[in-house]
């Protein structure tokens, strides 16, 4: 009965659900242990995806899978759809979700952390990108300013020395405001930009460290599953060993036996 009232049920993608997405489709049955492996996986020609990012879901990773619908996700993503936002809803139907029932691995905790901080950085060379862009804009716009001043009254040009002196205070005067204006949005954006360019290089060191540590459990998960193949691989061959060995000592028996009876007849 606990199994039922959940509304999320998780488990690790393994080779079998990439390959063969098909045989977990929904049947009819009321054996509770077939229901537990139903999924509706999204299948492209990548093979099974995340419902949410549309990415193949690789082995090893945790797939969450909504019971109400049996779409599946990548659990970490729908964690992730989770954060801000106050209603836990599948993406796909309307069935309420309780995020707590998503039990994440320390390695799929840890590349959540790796997604927010991608996501981070992504955001921030956007903005980032923008201030440059509005600095630039800003400079042309001061120089267009500039020369339309100029065209009142330019103070290098001789010729222009008889304008009339209240056209030349406006003029000197508009440009001072000017320039004072963009010295200081100029001085905003440039501040700007590197707030943005510090955020990007700590969020850049983070996400090494962050990388490095998954490198280096994934690699420990590996060398651990070769051992354990390793060892399997060894029993094996012992008990074929073994069976070689008997199969060798019956055949030499049974040799022994005819040439015994065959000496003695």
């Amino acid at each position: 009965m606990a199994s039922e009232s959940r509304t999320i049920k998780t488990f690790e993608c393994t080779a079998r659900h990439v390959n063969y997405p098909t045989h977990f489709l929904p049947i009819d049955t009321t054996n509770p242990k077939e229901k537990e492996k139903c999924v509706r996986f999204t299948v492209t020609e990548l093979g099974p995806v995340c419902g949410i990012k549309q990415e193949p879901f690789k082995i090893g990773e945790i797939i969450a899978v909504c019971n109400g619908c049996l779409n599946a996700f990548l659990a970490r993503t729908l964690v992730r759809s989770f954060i801000n936002s106050k209603v836990t809803v599948c993406p796909i139907c309307p069935y309420v979700l309780n995020k707590d029932e998503i039990k994440l691995t320390h390695l799929e905790k840890l590349r959540l952390q790796i997604d927010l901080h991608n996501e981070n950085i992504d955001l921030r060379e956007y903005h980032l990108e923008q201030r440059r862009e509005e600095l630039k804009t800003l400079s042309k716009n001061h120089q267009k300013d500039k020369r339309t001043l100029d065209k009142l009254w330019d103070p290098d040009d001789q010729s222009s020395s008889n304008e009339d002196p209240e056209i030349k205070q406006i003029v000197t005067e508009s440009r001072i405001k000017d320039e004072i204006l963009f010295e200081n949005s100029k001085k905003t954006k440039e501040e700007e930009i590197d707030r943005f360019s510090c955020l990007i290089n700590e969020n850049k060191e983070i996400l090494s460290k962050l990388l490095n540590e998954e490198k280096k459990i994934v690699e420990a998960q590996e060398t651990k599953q070769f051992i354990q193949w390793r060892n399997e691989m060894t029993k094996k061959a012992l008990v074929i060993s073994a069976f070689a060995l008997v199969f060798i000592a019956s055949f030499k028996i049974i040799q022994y036996n005819f040439f015994c009876s065959f000496f003695n007849d």
